[in-house]
């Protein structure tokens, strides 16, 4: 009889630390070091000793590895008890203070067979308090539209100079909204990209249309096909937003079609 393999599983997970505010960390101080104590209840339906390892990673906010660590139930400090199915362990990280974001503590548990858990994600917020929100301006957009001939899409470009004063890795996003004035309605929300123009922008599948990546000009281009309605007026409105979750103050533009 051929025995039937399961993979482990991950019931539960805690990490000492949850969110930081680094607004109440000493003047001049470049990095944060800080000691995470992370504990993870786990399982295998075939047998407490099939499970050979479980593993903690830190990612940052980029999504660069930052640290590892092994978790182990021995009883061994911070392990507070041998084999009772809640494995422990301490990961040291340094984290640079103008990284502010949401880094990921992730887990995942292997048994003997390489069979492993799906992977449980915890969040650790790195915030400031004590905050410059960023700052829009100089958006450029053609004052009218003109909606093409039929079987003919024009490509409109919009663009913004976006700015922060804890830095532009500071930057979580900039958005265009379109809002319909009369109606007082959103009709559309976009990601703006300051990449250079190398995304291929969904779902048209086609480049943002910014021209030098990392310079602070944010860009987004706008497929008008047709059949766009005429004789209409929309507000551009762009908005930044920083990584303490701080919004920029809106800049907009009326433009109208026709």
């Amino acid at each position: 009889m051929t025995t039937e393999l399961y993979p482990p599983v991950i019931n539960n997970a805690a990490a000492s630390l949850k969110s930081l505010n680094i607004a109440l960390l000493p003047p001049g101080s470049t990095t944060i070091d800080t000691m995470i104590i992370v504990t993870v209840s786990a399982s295998d339906a075939n047998g407490y000793f099939d499970i050979t390892s479980v593993a903690c990673s830190v990612i940052s906010p980029g999504g660069e590895l930052v640290e590892t660590a092994q978790l182990f139930d021995d009883g061994i400090s911070p392990d507070s008890a041998a084999k009772d199915s809640k494995y422990t362990g301490a990961v040291a990280i340094q984290i640079p203070k103008d990284v502010i974001g949401t880094y990921q503590i992730q887990l995942q548990t292997v048994d003997k067979s390489g069979y492993a858990s799906t992977l449980v994600s915890l969040p650790l917020k790195i915030f400031n308090t004590v905050n410059d929100n960023p700052a829009v301006s100089n958006l450029t957009a053609p004052d009218t539209i003109f909606v093409p001939s039929a079987g003919v899409t024009e490509l409109v470009k919009v663009s913004a100079a976006v700015n922060d004063a804890n830095g532009m890795s500071d930057i979580m996003s900039v958005t265009l909204t379109i809002f319909r004035p009369i109606e007082g309605t959103v009709a559309s929300i976009w990601q703006m990209y300051d990449d250079g123009g190398t995304v291929a922008v969904e779902p048209f599948k086609i480049s943002s249309g910014d021209l030098v990546a990392n310079d602070g000009i944010y860009t987004f281009t706008i497929p008008v096909p047709s059949d766009t309605r005429k004789d209409i007026e929309r507000d551009f409105i762009i908005t930044a937003v920083d990584q303490s979750d701080s919004s920029s103050a809106p800049v907009s533009k009326r433009v109208y079609f026709r």
